[in-house]
């Protein structure tokens, strides 16, 4: 699985197809008086696509990092209960399904690391394999400090303790990121929206003064 492509779905396609055709026949009838301009606006689809898997890259590597968090939780439960790091990831699926969702890429991830490990993978290959397609910081540095954990001894438990912290404070950063951002952002979906809503109030309720400027 590549985090840094996002493939379509077949609903997806049509789904978000007829949502921006949607869109570019409203703003075709509302500011040209024609549905045929709605064509003009198909020029900025393939940017709007390419826009809109962008979103969805970042969305779902998002995602991933929140449910890495709910593994790393999981599984220093079952450490600190004396379970071996191998035994801990195999049981770690059925607790992940009461948080994420069967479709989560986080619950295919542990079950791709069960299959291995059932084939004499070493979990630390695993892991390895996991980090360098996932590119996240937080899962490229929980993976390094196992290693080093494994090779010259170290408490498991007490480093899914620090990268539970660590990736715990980098969320609140994000959040509180976006939520300064957000602000801004309803702001200018106002400034963008009214001027619309104008122009349909003043089409329904004046046509004939508004004609004049089509």
């Amino acid at each position: 699985m590549n985090y840094e492509k996002y493939t379509f779905s077949r609903r997806q396609w049509c789904l978000y197809t007829g949502l921006y055709a949607t869109g570019a026949c409203f703003a075709g009838f509302l500011f040209y008086n024609t549905w045929q301009s709605a064509l003009v606006f198909l020029l900025i689809y393939p940017f709007f696509m390419i826009w809109l898997r962008k979103w969805l890259i970042q969305r779902r590597r998002m995602q991933l990092k929140l449910d890495f968090r709910e593994l790393m939780t999981v599984l220093y439960s079952m450490l600190t209960a004396g379970y071996s790091l191998e035994r801990a990831i195999e049981d770690s699926g059925d607790e992940l399904k009461l948080c994420c969702t069967a479709e989560s890429d986080i619950l295919k991830e542990v079950q791709e690391m069960c299959r291995k490990m059932a084939m004499n993978v070493p979990v630390l290959e695993c892991f390895k394999d996991f980090a360098l397609r996932s590119q996240d910081e937080d899962i490229l540095t929980f993976y390094e400090v196992t290693c080093i954990a494994r090779q010259h001894g170290g408490s498991m438990s007490l480093i899914l303790k620090n990268a539970i912290e660590r990736i715990n404070s980098g969320i609140e950063l994000q959040s509180e990121i976006d939520t300064t951002i957000s602000g801004k952002r309803h702001e200018f979906m106002i400034m963008a929206v009214i001027p619309m809503c104008i122009i349909l109030y003043m089409r329904w309720t004046s046509p004939q003064l508004m004609s004049v400027l089509y």
